[in-house]
């Protein structure tokens, strides 16, 4: 069942790759136990991430053999960080002026004004990092503008309202007679347990 798991982690990671995160999470969930008992701690553990490696590496071999460069799962973090942390960003999941917001489409755009920027020669296996650096040139020179796109952040997490991704929970909910309570009142029913 922890091998199961550490699939299931993998699948998810696969479709959400900051989901990756939980997997650090996880051994010290099964460190419930005595040091006495690290054998059954190390043994859960490469169970779990083998279940993790069997699922997430096809798909990193993949990337190195296509791309030639390794790549987890995918390479659009820096685009991802970037559309959360800049000067134009409005808290939830815009793209800045100068990009659709067509997945089709978005990592042209972001490659297309990467190489405005730096030259038509910018090569795309940057690109991640690219964005990645200008999301951080943005904390690091305007740290209160940070800050209020944070406390904005914070306030869309927690009000009733929900942004719209790929699609639009409230056409949804209207369609399936059903009613979305919010996160306001989610994460304290969560967080009590």
């Amino acid at each position: 069942s922890i091998f199961a798991a550490g699939c299931l982690l993998g699948y998810s990671v696969l479709l959400r790759p900051n989901v990756i995160l939980f997997a650090l999470l996880i051994p010290f969930i099964l460190w419930r136990r005595p040091p006495d008992r690290a054998a059954p701690f190390l043994k859960k553990s490469a169970l779990f991430l083998s279940g993790i490696l069997l699922v997430v590496l096809p798909v990193s071999l993949r990337n190195y053999r296509v791309g030639e460069q390794f790549v987890l799962t995918t390479s659009s973090m820096g685009i991802n960080f970037f559309i959360g942390n800049n000067q134009d960003s409005n808290g939830a999941n815009a793209p800045p002026r100068f990009a659709r917001s067509s997945p089709d489409d978005l990592r042209r755009d972001f490659l297309r004004e990467a190489r405005r920027r730096e030259g038509e020669s910018f090569p795309e296996s940057r690109l991640s990092s690219y964005w990645f650096k200008a999301g951080m040139d943005f904390i690091t020179d305007k740290p209160a503008g940070w800050l209020r796109l944070c406390l904005l952040k914070a306030d869309l997490f927690i009000n009733r309202y929900v942004a719209a991704g790929n699609f639009d929970i409230y056409f949804s909910n209207a369609k399936m007679n059903s009613y979305f309570p919010g996160f306001g009142l989610l994460l304290p029913l969560g967080l009590s347990g």
